[in-house]
């Protein structure tokens, strides 16, 4: 038997709105950079942060510095759960000279290091049961 789940994995992980843009011509995930972009949803206005991208650009000097920070940076999403609501209006402004994109709404479950860990672990149990299912049938 399974052994029993631990108090952190019976309760349910907490959930947050997030929206993200992709740029459709360059096939890539983009930054909200504030200036470049407006979000109004159900006439309010989204706050948009600065980026972490340009304040770390601001502070690297070095070109290759500045190369391997790109390589291993993220494209964060924008955190819109304050105005979630059941029915929501979603204005997208681009002051950009041209941006062929989309925007996606997503729904994520927010998980410590240690629950990322368990269900890793879980699947990874799964999977070795099946490969060895999968291994005793074709013998």
């Amino acid at each position: 038997p399974p052994p029993p789940p631990s108090s952190a994995a019976a309760l349910p992980p907490p959930r947050v709105l997030h929206i993200r843009l992709y740029d459709l011509e360059h096939k890539q995930h983009t930054e909200w950079k504030l200036g470049e972009f407006e979000l109004r949803i159900n006439d309010q206005t989204v706050h948009i942060p600065h980026s972490p991208a340009d304040a770390a650009a601001a502070a690297v000097k070095d070109r290759e510095k500045e190369r391997k920070a790109k390589a291993c940076r993220f494209i964060q999403p924008l955190d819109i759960s304050q105005f979630a609501r059941e029915a929501m209006n979603f204005e997208l402004k681009c002051f950009k000279n041209q941006f062929y994109g989309a925007a996606s709404i997503e729904i994520v479950n927010v998980l410590s290091v240690d629950q990322i860990a368990e269900r890793v672990i879980a699947r990874s149990k799964l999977a070795q049961r099946i490969h060895s299912m999968q291994s005793s049938q074709t013998q």
